[in-house]
């Protein structure tokens, strides 16, 4: 959790998010997170980590990590949508529709 007053966007959340991640040793290439309605949509630029260059289990680690921490900060937000370069994720290991809720917070 961080200070309330990152909880309205997105974008700040992000940008904390992904200096804890570069920390664990992942530098992200995230474009954007934006609220669509109950959902977080973040759009990831291709050829940057976690599209490319991770195994499965670490891919799914930092998807994990990026969401769970989006829908703990964010109160409103019930849902977290991945996209690369604004379509469908797509990467070696993983393959989602363009508007795939990958994680939900069914207690909000």
């Amino acid at each position: 959790m961080v200070e309330s007053g990152f909880t309205d966007d997105p974008n700040e959340l992000i940008l904390l998010i992904c200096d804890s991640l570069e920390d664990a040793g992942y530098e992200i290439g995230i474009k954007s997170a934006v609220i669509d309605g109950e959902n977080v949509v973040v759009d990831l630029y291709s050829g940057t980590c976690p599209v490319t260059g991770l195994v499965r289990d670490e891919e799914k680690a930092v998807l994990d990590a990026i969401a769970q921490s989006l829908l703990d900060n964010l109160a409103e937000q019930s849902g977290v949508v991945f996209q690369v370069m604004g379509e469908a994720y797509e990467s070696e290991n993983f393959s989602f529709g363009r508007y795939y809720v990958y994680m939900k917070n069914h207690h909000k």
